[in-house]
């Protein structure tokens, strides 16, 4: 089974969607690639004994965060944006900053999806739309989604301007309310993420039934249960609790669907948040003198911390088939590094901080630079925070 791949493209072709590993270079790395079936969403190994079409349009993805099954409809995640902002002993760290949503239910949609991802990734995701509150919008296909809280994403992710009396006025969307004004709103972002459809009430039984008496209500069963002495023939009534079935499941089926837009938007802005971290060849789940160069032998996801794993139940199907080279776990968290230098001054005076690298490009290029001053010493700062799944 060949490693974990670093860059994928994703395409919908006509027996289902298409992942296809492919080398730096965007050449076809190896003879084996994935394939999700429409419908039914079934995981499969597959060998690609030739290339596929150029022409054919696809997705350029940075990895797969899994498969989210709503039951009716199912759609693969994939990574579409990520952010270095770290390295550790020569392995990248990867922020996600945004992610794609490709819908299984048949190739017209999961070609439009892919239409829609290829376009925002040839435009370099810079079309803006107006913000727009997506609380109250439930209309609209995975493709406007995909396009919309993209947009919505990089503009709430500016720097927030001084409030104006015009502004004030202006509704605020949720994406904003979420990444601008963080601490203020916590708690309804908690609550919002975690909402779940509302629990349907059984029917309840007429008051004069409740208050009967129960003899009286077990004459009248005992009635109903004989025969008619007319000789009519007695007609089956049917039951309460299985009445009471079917209505929940056509209610909850429902209200999944009437739902799905939130979901769709909800999964892509949880994951777009910057607030998920990965690496191909680093493993984030483990303390740093616990990663050592003999355990990098067995593939990422065996040997990472399920306590960490937030993509796991989403990745079950890949796990279930031992598709290592599709299967990239994700932490939540925060992952932070700094490089300063410090000079060395003679005479018994204070040593001083006389560079420091901020930005994390500069932080990586400092490492990368093998060019070291006699007079200074050079220090790494990193900082990696995780959260455990067991807190979700």
């Amino acid at each position: 089974m060949p490693g974990l791949a670093k860059k994928l493209h994703i395409v919908a072709t006509a027996d289902g969607v298409l992942i296809h590993p492919v080398s730096p270079k965007g050449k076809p790395d190896g003879s084996l690639g994935v394939r999700l079936k429409y419908s039914s969403g079934e995981v499969a190994p597959i060998p690609l004994e030739h290339e596929h079409d150029t022409s054919e349009v696809r997705i350029e993805a940075h990895g797969i965060l899994g498969l989210l099954d709503l039951g009716s409809a199912k759609y693969l995640l994939c990574i579409t944006q990520r952010e270095e902002v770290a390295q550790i002993r020569g392995k990248p760290i990867y922020v996600i900053t945004d992610v794609t949503l490709v819908p299984l239910d048949s190739q017209d949609e999961a070609a439009k999806a892919v239409q829609s991802a290829a376009h925002l990734q040839s435009q370099g995701n810079t079309a803006v739309h107006e913000d727009s509150d997506h609380e109250e919008s439930e209309e609209g296909d995975v493709a406007d989604i995909n396009e919309e809280t993209s947009a919505e994403t990089g503009a709430a992710l500016e720097a927030p301007e001084q409030a104006t009396e015009v502004s004030k006025k202006e509704p605020a969307s949720i994406l904003k309310n979420v990444v601008q004004n963080t601490g203020k709103y916590g708690k309804f972002a908690g609550k919002w993420f975690s909402r779940t459809p509302p629990a349907t009430k059984p029917t309840q039984e007429p008051a004069t039934l409740k208050e009967a008496p129960k003899e009286a209500q077990t004459d009248d069963t005992r009635a109903t249960a004989e025969p008619a002495e007319s000789g009519e023939a007695a007609t089956e009534v049917p039951s309460k609790s299985d009445t009471g079935n079917d209505t929940n499941t056509t209610t909850h089926k429902s209200n999944v669907a009437t739902l799905t837009p939130r979901i769709l938007r909800s999964a892509k802005l949880f994951f777009s948040s910057r607030s998920f971290y990965f690496s191909y060849g680093y493993d984030l789940s483990a303390r740093f003198a616990e990663e050592s160069a003999l355990s990098t032998s067995s593939p990422l996801q065996k040997r990472f911390d399920t306590n960490f794993f937030w993509n796991r139940n989403l990745m079950k199907p890949f796990i279930d088939r031992s598709l290592d080279l599709v299967i990239l776990p994700v932490i939540q968290g925060f992952v932070g590094q700094r490089a300063f230098s410090i000079g060395k001054s003679g005479g018994g005076e204070s040593d001083v901080v006389v560079g420091a690298a901020g930005k994390s490009e500069e932080v990586v290029a400092a490492q990368e630079d093998p060019a070291k001053a006699a007079s200074q010493s050079d220090l790494l700062i990193t900082i990696i925070s995780r959260r455990s799944v067991k807190r979700a």
